[in-house]
């Protein structure tokens, strides 16, 4: 079986941070590094003209590198990471512990947005099992930030996966038959979580972005304000705001 090296060294570079890996969560890409530069700008121009304290929300956090790295670079944030992986959490709260932002990051274990605390004392739903880091959110809460690098490889791409990607946890990989169920998911439920005028980052993958366009242009809830390239030109990162 091949391993690929950031599983055998158990650690991988994300933005200059070493983070620790292993087998239950995906290896950090150097397209989401992107993705959190496009997140730190945006924050650092709103706080700049508002001087408010921005509620962020990582959604599929895995390792953490999302989360981590915006809370050493965005010291002012309030930061929820939310992952549906026990063991990937654990690895988060260990890169949150090895770079000193434990306090400034509230791990949460569930399905995307239900994993979000349903009260102030009462951090899950039973149905969930869920397991909680850090000290509970209030009820409901609403973020101004939304960032997300779901799962988005389809079905039949997996057997052209490079054979290092296939040695990485499917659950972070596949995204449904056409690779966009997280899309939709999000695109349903994101707007009871966002505020009004909030902001929503996604990494996507190559191809999908007409695709996604299109999810997020039904009902006039949203508005794509910009696509992002990544470095090798490919449509990458997604803005979309809530009206």
């Amino acid at each position: 079986m091949y391993q690929p090296v950031q599983y055998i060294e158990g650690k991988a570079e994300f933005r200059g941070l070493e983070l620790v890996v292993n087998k239950d969560v995906l290896i950090p890409r150097p397209e989401t590094e992107e993705l959190v530069e496009e997140v730190i700008h945006y924050t650092l121009h709103i706080t700049h003209y508002t001087k408010q304290c921005v509620r962020i929300l990582d959604l599929c956090t895995g390792s953490g590198n999302i989360a981590v790295s915006l809370a050493r670079e965005l010291p002012g944030a309030e930061i929820v990471a939310t992952d549906i992986s026990e063991p990937a959490l654990k690895v988060a709260q260990e890169n949150a512990a090895r770079h000193g932002v434990s306090e400034n990051i509230k791990f949460y274990r569930g399905d995307l947005f239900k994993a979000l605390p349903r009260s102030k004392h009462h951090g899950f739903r039973a149905e969930e099992k869920s397991l909680e880091w850090g000290l509970p959110i209030e009820k409901n809460l609403k973020f101004d930030i939304m960032v997300c690098n779901p799962p988005y490889v389809k079905k039949g791409d997996f057997d052209f996966l490079q054979k290092e990607v296939r040695e990485e946890p499917y659950i972070a990989l596949y995204g449904g038959n056409d690779g966009l169920d997280f899309y939709r998911r999000i695109a349903g439920e994101a707007k009871d979580h966002l505020e009004t005028g909030g902001t929503l980052f996604l990494e996507i993958g190559f191809g999908q972005a007409k695709r996604i366009i299109d999810i997020f242009s039904i009902g006039k809830i949203y508005r794509v304000e910009r696509m992002v390239r990544d470095f090798a030109g490919i449509d990458r990162i997604l803005w979309i705001s809530l009206l």
